[in-house]
């Protein structure tokens, strides 16, 4: 809290001596009613907050800055965790400006579902091991080129981990053992980082046709404690008018780490796929479908192979409360289908509903 009425005073300070022009803005996701069943499980019954974030605005001239505060993020032992987004992006012309701080990577469209998030950004109530998730929190400088009038914009992003592998004096990897010999390797966040150590490069680039926007994006990392290069490949677009939304996503990558990496995997291969559509009902009333599918081919430190095969599909109105609110109802449906060296293991299914509210301020 202390840092948070510390950087209101500061911003408040600013716009009285440099003639700032401030702005906060945020968003509110409350979950009000989520019943999901699991398998032979019980069903259980779930209310809270989904989603809390609050961001800052200042602007001077050709000169902006952003803070994102991720007050719904699970890590906030640390200070610097607390900060999604802190960057600051000079204009240098109507359609060339650089971004340079801590942020989010332009690659994904980040299009939400209907009651959960897009497999892209971790929306799987039954748990994915997808890899390739919103590259979000990263140290990073973008180069954006073009603009909504010239019909295309293109993202440059030179970047890499704020949550960083901690090393030894000597440069050997400092790692944890347990009680049962379990080896990990040990995480800091960090305000930096070395190229020599790590170093990750992206491009998206858009096309506005109208009503309609699609988008190619590839995104490269490499890690030298890693035995590969990670890269993926994403591609979609969206179509909007007043009476109607449609979007597809789909993204094709490879990812690799460290045996005592959090999350280990030698070789895994993913593919992606989200296709939706809402549809306006009358003036308050709409009704939308999201269905998504994802294919994950691990291959393992121990010469263990995995497919992990998912689907989802949800469906459900939402109802417009005013310009900036809405309450969304809807079902949700996701199944998976574990082979292990190419012999069926196991399924995993869940069914639920879910009651939502969002409210932008």
């Amino acid at each position: 809290m202390k840092y948070l009425l510390l950087l209101i005073a500061v911003v408040l300070l600013s716009n009285q001596t440099y003639a700032l022009t401030t702005e906060v803005k945020g968003f509110v996701g409350l979950d009000i009613l989520k019943l999901y069943k699991k398998e032979s499980s019980e069903p259980t019954l779930q209310t809270g907050i989904g989603t809390l974030d609050l961001k800052f605005y200042a602007y001077h001239d050709n000169i902006s800055f952003k803070l994102k505060l991720d007050l719904d993020d699970s890590e906030m032992d640390e200070a610097y965790n607390l900060f999604e987004e802190a960057n600051a992006t000079y204009r240098v012309t109507d359609s060339f400006k650089i971004t340079a701080g801590k942020g989010l990577v332009p690659f994904n469209q980040k299009r939400y579902g209907i009651v959960e998030s897009a497999y892209i950004d971790g929306g799987s109530p039954i748990g994915g091991i997808n890899s390739w998730r919103d590259p979000d929190n990263k140290i990073l400088i973008i180069l954006n080129n073009g603009n909504f009038k010239k019909g295309y914009m293109n993202h440059f992003t030179f970047y890499g981990e704020s949550k960083q592998i901690e090393k030894n004096s000597d440069g050997s990897l400092k790692i944890t053992v347990d009680k049962r010999g379990n080896e990990s390797l040990n995480y800091k966040t960090t305000k930096d980082f070395q190229t020599k150590d790590q170093r990750g490069f992206a491009n998206k680039l858009e096309f506005f046709l109208g009503k309609l926007t699609i988008y190619g994006s590839g995104i490269y990392y490499y890690n030298d404690v890693y035995p590969m290069d990670s890269w993926a490949l994403d591609a979609g677009g969206r179509y909007v008018t007043p009476e109607m939304e449609i979007w597809l996503e789909t993204l094709y990558g490879f990812y690799s780490t460290h045996y005592a990496a959090k999350y280990a995997a030698f070789k895994q291969y993913e593919k992606l796929l989200q296709i939706g559509m809402e549809k306006r009902l009358s003036q308050n009333v709409f009704i939308g479908t999201n269905i998504e599918g994802m294919l994950v081919k691990k291959h393992t430190w121990d010469s263990q192979m995995e497919d992990h095969r998912q689907m989802k599909l949800e469906i459900g109105p939402k109802y417009l409360i005013r310009e900036n609110a809405f309450l969304t109802f809807g079902v949700v449906g996701e199944k998976k289908k574990i082979y292990q060296n190419s012999a069926y293991k196991e399924t995993k299914h869940l069914l639920g509903t879910a009651l939502k509210l969002s409210f932008w301020y």
